[in-house]
């Protein structure tokens, strides 16, 4: 939204609200904008929910599991969750094929996963 948009949204006239945004960002309360991809658009038609056990719980583990994921490019969201499963990760790939190889070289090779489960839907 434009800054006359949000102005007129929330009954300012657009320069206080600038400021107000200016003073939002500043102080860290908004962190930072995002760019909604149409991931379908890109060639990435499938999206996986990855849900992991760890085989051990401990802070080291944890941090360690959620480093090695985020820092695959596929993996667009990391969770710790409690219940049957440890982790929480929203994978996006171009296809089944490309989850799969995902999965034998990189996801089951991680050494603090002990189980792995998954559900997927196609992209929208």
């Amino acid at each position: 939204m434009t800054n006359v948009d949000i102005a007129a949204r929330v009954n300012l006239s657009p320069s206080p609200c600038l400021r107000r945004i200016r003073a939002l960002e500043g102080s860290g309360v908004i962190r930072g904008y995002r760019a909604d991809v149409d991931r379908r658009a890109v060639g990435l038609e499938l999206t996986v929910f990855v849900f992991f056990k760890v085989i051990r719980h401990s802070r080291e583990n944890a941090g360690n599991l959620q480093d090695a994921l985020l820092a695959l490019p596929e993996v667009v969201a990391c969770h710790m969750i409690s219940g049957e499963a440890d982790f929480l990760a929203e994978v996006v790939v171009e296809d089944l094929a490309a989850y799969e190889r995902l999965l034998t070289e990189q996801l089951l090779t991680l050494p603090e996963v002990t189980d792995i489960r998954s559900i997927s839907r196609s992209a929208r």
